[in-house]
C-alpha cells in the first residue's frame, strides 16, 4: 500500500460536537484532529466487528489500524448520498476481514517447535540497534523537526518508542490507553514522519 501524500497539518479544532459527515469533510481537507475524533467515536465498533469475523484480538487490532488509514486516504471519495459514515466504516471493515480470511486459507500450516526450544527465541532482537542507527545519523535535526509536525498524540507514542525504547504494550500501559489506539497512532505517525523525511531525501527505518 503506497503512502498518501502528506497534507498540511491543520490547527487543533474541537470536533466532538460535529456530526460524522463534518468529520469526513475535515479529514478530506487534511485535518488530523478530525481523524482522531472519528477514531475515538468508532474504534470500539470497528474492533468488535473485526473480532466477530476473525476471532483473533491481534488481527482485529490490525484491521482497526487499516480501516482508519483507508479513511484517511479515501475520505474525499465518500459520497453521503450512498449511506451514513458508520455504514461506510463497517463496509471497509467487512471487506478487510474477508480478505484476511482468504489469506488465512492460502497460507501454509505453521511448523511448531517444542515449547522448551522455540526457534524464534534464538533470533537476536535487532530493534535497538536499528533505532540507534537512525538517531545518530547527521540528519537528526531534520528528524526532530519532522516530529514536531506530527499531531501531539502521534508524536508522543513515536517519541516513547524511539527515545525510550518502549514496546507498544509498554506505551499503552504508561499512557493508560488501549493497545489498539497506540498501534494506530504509531502507524499513522510513522507513515507521516516517513513522508516528511522522504521529501528531504531521508529514509526512516521501519522498526515495527
Amino acid at each position: 500500500m503506497e503512502d498518501a501524500q502528506l497534507p498540511t497539518l491543520a490547527q487543533p479544532t474541537t470536533f466532538a460536537e460535529q456530526d460524522d459527515q463534518a468529520l469526513i469533510s475535515a479529514i478530506s481537507s487534511g485535518d488530523n484532529y478530525a481523524l482522531d475524533t472519528l477514531y475515538d467515536r468508532y474504534v470500539g465498533l470497528v474492533y468488535q466487528l473485526a473480532r466477530r469475523h476473525l476471532h483473533n484480538n491481534e488481527q482485529a487490532e490490525d484491521i482497526v489500524q487499516e480501516v482508519f488509514w483507508r479513511v484517511w486516504q479515501h475520505s474525499a471519495s465518500f459520497e453521503s448520498q450512498r449511506g451514513r459514515v458508520v455504514r461506510w466504516l463497517c463496509g471497509i471493515t467487512h471487506n478487510l476481514c474477508i480478505d484476511e480470511i482468504r489469506r488465512r486459507r492460502s497460507r501454509p500450516l505453521a511448523v511448531h517447535e517444542p515449547i522448551d526450544h522455540p526457534w524464534i527465541d534464538q533470533i537476536p532482537d535487532q530493534r535497538v540497534d536499528i533505532v540507534r542507527s537512525v538517531w545518530v545519523i547527521e540528519q537528526h535535526h531534520a528528524i526532530a523537526a519532522a516530529l514536531l509536525q506530527l499531531p501531539a498524540p502521534q508524536r508522543q507514542v513515536v517519541e516513547l518508542a524511539y527515545f525510550s525504547g518502549l514496546s507498544q504494550q509498554e506505551i499503552a500501559s504508561r499512557l493508560n490507553s488501549p493497545l489498539g489506539t497506540v498501534k494506530t497512532r504509531v502507524r499513522l505517525g510513522l507513515r507521516r514522519l516517513r513522508s516528511l523525511l522522504a521529501a528531504g531525501g531521508l529514509q526512516l527505518a521501519d522498526v515495527w
